[in-house]
This record gives C-alpha cells, structure tokens and sequence, in this order.
C-alpha cells in the first residue's frame, strides 16, 4: 500500500484503504483517526463538493470521527443515485460502525 500511495498519491481509494490497513495491523486510533482525517482533508481542497460527493470522502470522516462527518453523511444519501446505488448507499452508511467496517473490508 506505501508503494501504491506513492506511484498515485491523490488517489483516495489508495489513501483510505492504507490507513485501514494501518489501523487493522494495529496502530494506535489517535495515528489512524488522523490518517483518515488527512485523506479529508486532501478531498476537500476545493469548495467541499468533491468530498461531499465522494463515498470514499464521508467513509474517511466517519472513520474519523470528523465533526462534519454526520452531516457529510445525510448530504451524500440524499443526493441523486439510482434505486440499487442508493440502497447500497444506505446499506453501508446507515448506522455506521467503524469497527464493524474495518473489519468488514479487511477481515
């Protein structure tokens, strides 16, 4: 995942996905929380659209227990998606639980 970050470093897909192997391995939640934090922050260089938009955007800030993370997260459910988009929306942000994510994605 270092290798990859490195060959694409504003890919956040790459991003979020290291600082879940980071924290899965075992780093301190303080280190990982800002890991997910910095991804936030590189999605929301320009007017927050991109972020508020991105899946992968309101994944970091829930994972990082963002004060704008909740909020992210009702904006992007409501924005336009097809039925089967929306419901797989809905099936990974409704009651969201970081942990159980994590260990979702890397078991």
């Amino acid at each position: 995942m270092k290798a990859a970050t490195k060959l694409a470093p504003d890919n956040p897909e790459y991003a979020l996905l290291y600082c879940m192997l980071k924290e899965r391995i075992g780093e301190p939640l303080p280190e990982a929380q800002a890991c997910y934090a910095n991804v936030v922050e590189r999605l929301s260089q320009d007017d927050g659209t991109a972020c508020a938009s991105n899946i992968n955007c309101v994944v970091a800030d829930l994972m990082a227990g963002g004060t704008d993370a909740e909020r992210r997260k009702v904006f992007f459910l409501g924005l336009p998606a097809s039925e089967a988009e929306s419901e797989m929306r809905h099936f990974l942000l409704d009651d969201f639980d970081r942990k159980q994510y994590l260990h979702t994605i890397l078991p």
